[in-house]
């Protein structure tokens, strides 16, 4: 089965979407990361499907297909996307797939939501230093989540 694969990007925002909402599998060449504030959303993968929901972690790898499906009325995230070269750069010390699988629940942690609350804060500002710190950020997130697994 074929489906779209996306070029690599740097994005990061926050997103609401509203009942209905369907996205048609795809891949993104890069790394996209979710974080579940509210509401329902089931993901399916070809290694299965979950439903994401309140302080769950998403973590689709480089060229793992997914499609999303909202189950609520009201589906509150915020979106990283960042290429492996990001990742290898800032030397970020993500899971392997073995510990940490495609939807993660997470303790309700403020560091977690602060730490992405500054990255895309830092995303917005562009400046001159927004890519090193949002390296930083993403590197102190990745260990958090080392050490809450």
């Amino acid at each position: 089965m074929q489906h779209p694969i996306y070029s690599n990007e740097f994005i990061m925002y926050a997103q609401v979407t509203r009942a209905n909402w369907y996205c048609a599998p795809h891949a993104h060449q890069c790394y996209e990361l979710l974080y579940v504030f509210e509401g329902q959303c089931r993901i399916g993968t070809a290694g299965g499907t979950y439903v994401a929901q309140p302080h769950d972690l998403v973590l689709f790898r480089p060229y793992q297909w997914h499609e999303e499906t909202l189950l609520s009325d009201v589906y509150a995230i915020i979106c990283l996307r960042f290429p492996s070269e990001f990742v290898d750069q800032h030397r970020v010390p993500l899971p392997d797939d073995t510990l940490l699988p495609t939807v993660t629940a997470l303790p309700p942690n403020q560091e977690f939501r602060a730490l992405l609350d500054r990255i895309v804060a830092e995303y917005q500002g562009r400046d001159e230093y927004a890519r090193a710190m949002i390296g930083t950020y993403l590197f102190q997130f990745a260990v958090l989540l080392q050490r809450a697994l």
